[in-house]
């Protein structure tokens, strides 16, 4: 128990350093806000794993809910490991090419996450019309890469770099409607 509470206090630490320094990060804004999401969310993962831990053996059902917030961290975690895959594949690529390769795989990731989330929202029944269209509006604001195609799938509707923004993505990467490559 205490090894874990060491964890979790490590966790904690290092979050929070990654996200005080984060304003400071002068890179690609796909990929920085991909990686802050993922530490925001380790943040608050950890945050409640603090409190919920030590009451493990005391609740039979805080176990189950311990299980399903680790299982969403192992799922980043996977998520991460193949993005370090695709650097490792393209070392022989110029940075540029390397960047434009995470970012799209990035905006991938995000693209299915926000797409479940919006499709939760657009099937709502407790909602209306009006207000399914504006939070439609507002995903779609906050996400300006992506876009609803013509069945309504979200994709990808092009790369935004905050660095360089006359890069284009390279040839190799096609866009299709339902964000495979």
């Amino acid at each position: 128990m205490q090894e874990t509470n060491n964890n979790i206090g490590f966790i904690e630490n290092i979050t929070s350093k990654v996200l005080r320094l984060a304003g400071n990060a002068n890179s690609n804004e796909v990929i920085i806000g991909f990686v802050l999401s993922g530490v925001e969310k380790l943040n608050k993962i950890n945050s409640v794993l603090k409190r919920l831990y030590p009451l493990v053996n005391e609740y039979n059902d805080v176990e189950f809910s311990v299980g399903i917030l680790l299982r969403s961290l192992m799922m980043d975690s996977i998520q991460t490991q193949y993005l370090a895959s695709l650097i490792e594949k393209n070392l022989n690529e110029s940075k540029a090419k390397i960047i434009d390769e995470l970012s799209h795989c990035c905006l991938k990731f995000m693209t299915d996450s926000t797409g479940f989330i919006l499709n939760e929202i657009l099937d709502n029944d407790s909602l209306s019309t009006k207000q399914k269209e504006n939070n439609k509006e507002n995903i779609l604001r906050q996400f300006r890469n992506l876009q609803l195609n013509s069945i309504g799938k979200l994709s990808i509707k092009s790369l935004s770099f905050r660095s360089s923004p006359k890069r284009q993505r390279p040839p190799n990467l096609k866009q299709t409607s339902s964000g495979d490559t």
